[in-house]
């Protein structure tokens, strides 16, 4: 289902058709519509909507062309509406315009900035606007939360049973909470700041526009957890139906063009913006835990949410879902529940591969691992099998277990993550951080002798000498791939 994050459908511009708008969004497939407020008045008319209609929730706010009239009356208005209504999620849209200016850049930075406040207070988003107005707009957002707190920490001695702290700003690079950057247009450079303060960028109709190639770029590079839908609805319509009334049912033709530009299918785009819509606004989704889950076309298992290690780059403990799937487990599955959640999938033979993953180390349940493996290479089974591994198989388990995995496995990806234990030890933060590292090393070795393709794997967190972590893979005759960090999935 999809979720326009940006519409303005309570507009003039649609009373006449309105009712058959909505019936076409509805066919398209959207489930929900964030109606953008532009003033307090005309927020209170999106609030009346949605209080009558589920599909629609409200952000409240005074636009930039309206900063003229921002003063301490309006101020409280907004106050109290946000706090009041019940289905007012965000406060927007604010934020600066220099390229109509048709309020002073004075008074929208004063407008912007008690805006930002308000929501603090409201413990709310913001949907920001910005037109040429990217460093500004940064540089006041930077000012306004702090300093994120860095989710790359150095491990602390005596600490590894312990969850890693939550970052309490909305900086968290693994947790968007702090708005959504409306209609982005800015370069490459500026998506990566405003994402690292825990900013989403809403990609609208403009994707669609061949000449937009600054804008392409930033899509393919910024991870899509970071990405919502929008339509900006009459505004911005793609470009199949430039120059006519833009409309929140021709968003799945912005939900392909993201999937052409990242390579992934739109059903993929479609399930993981709308889970960054929903935790964005703070909506209930009651989607259960996956165990078989579908990433474009290969079928991940989600054996267990244990693991040996707490990694630095891992949100395990966190939100605990990869590319939209929920994998929060409340119990384990068994065998016998995992090959049902495999056929209820359409069986294992319709996917490029099968690949134990988790969230967690599937070795842990190394008996369940192998009786779905068997099961797998049956009749009309997988195509290829792959375990996704810490590489603590045999220090969880206390023996070899490479041996159970030869005819059952087909491929490995390891996680190394470090060139020498120290530097292991400081991103891994293993639970036997005497014997981790060298049981991973050991296990990488070994593995080509039971195991047809094996690749060694570290994430690239900034510090990470890739060169001399590469050049140990090769070393224990294995093939090596780097992951993009912050990147799962």
């Amino acid at each position: 289902m999809l979720i326009d994050t940006h519409a303005h459908l309570h507009g003039e511009e649609f009373d006449t058709d309105r009712a058959e708008v909505l019936a076409r969004a509805r066919e398209a497939g959207v489930e929900h519509i964030v109606l953008i407020g532009v003033d307090v008045d005309d927020s209170l008319k999106a609030a009346g909507m949605a209080n009558a209609d589920p599909l629609f929730y409200v952000a409240a706010g005074v636009h930039p062309h309206e900063a003229a009239k921002w003063n301490d009356a309006e101020a409280a208005r907004l106050r109290d509406i946000v706090q009041r209504e019940p289905r007012i999620v965000a406060v927007g849209e604010i934020g600066l315009d220099y390229h109509y200016d048709f309020a002073p850049r004075e008074k929208q930075r004063e407008a912007f900035l008690a805006q930002l406040e308000i929501a603090r207070e409201a413990r709310k988003p913001v949907v920001i606007h910005c037109r040429e107005a990217y460093d500004d707009v940064l540089a006041i957002l930077r000012d306004f939360h702090g300093d994120p707190l860095p989710h790359v920490t150095p491990a602390v001695p005596g600490s590894l049973d312990e969850p890693p702290p939550t970052c309490p700003t909305p900086g968290c690079p693994h947790h968007l909470s702090a708005g959504i950057m409306h209609c982005y247009f800015g370069s490459v450079e500026q998506a990566a700041a405003f994402t690292h303060l825990g900013y989403a960028l809403g990609i609208g109709g403009s994707s669609t526009f061949k000449k937009a190639e600054e804008l392409h770029e930033v899509i393919r590079q910024t991870p899509i957890e970071h990405l919502v839908l929008e339509t900006d609805a009459p505004y911005m319509a793609p470009v199949s139906f430039r120059g006519k009334r833009n409309e929140s049912a021709h968003l799945p033709l912005i939900a392909a063009r993201i999937a052409e530009l990242k390579g992934m299918t739109v059903d993929d785009v479609v399930r993981v913006t709308r889970h960054n819509a929903l935790a964005m606004f703070q909506l209930h989704d009651d989607e259960p835990p996956a165990i078989a889950y579908v990433i474009r076309n290969s079928l991940y298992i989600n054996l267990t949410n244990r693991c040996s290690a707490l990694c630095v780059f891992c949100d395990r403990l966190g939100d605990a879902s990869v590319k939209g799937h929920n994998l929060r487990m409340h119990k384990e599955p068994e065998a016998a529940e995992v090959i049902a959640a495999i056929e209820a999938q359409g069986g294992a033979a319709k996917f490029d591969e099968v690949v134990f993953c988790g969230y967690g180390e599937p070795t842990l349940r190394l008996p369940v691992l192998l009786e779905v493996a068997r099961w797998l290479k049956g009749p009309g089974g997988a195509r290829r099998v792959r375990l996704n591994t810490n590489g603590h198989s045999d220090l969880i388990n206390q023996h070899a277990t490479l041996p159970e995995m030869e005819g059952l496995i087909d491929a490995a990806s390891i996680s190394l993550n470090a060139p020498d234990e120290a530097t292991y030890n400081w991103i891994v933060r293993p639970f036997d951080r005497k014997r981790a590292f060298g049981a991973v090393v050991d296990f990488i070795r070994a593995a080509p002798r039971h195991i047809p393709d094996v690749t060694a794997t570290a994430v690239g967190i900034p510090g990470l000498d890739v060169p001399a972590t590469e050049a140990l893979a090769r070393e224990l005759g294995v093939s090596f791939r780097l992951r993009i960090f912050n990147d799962v999935g």
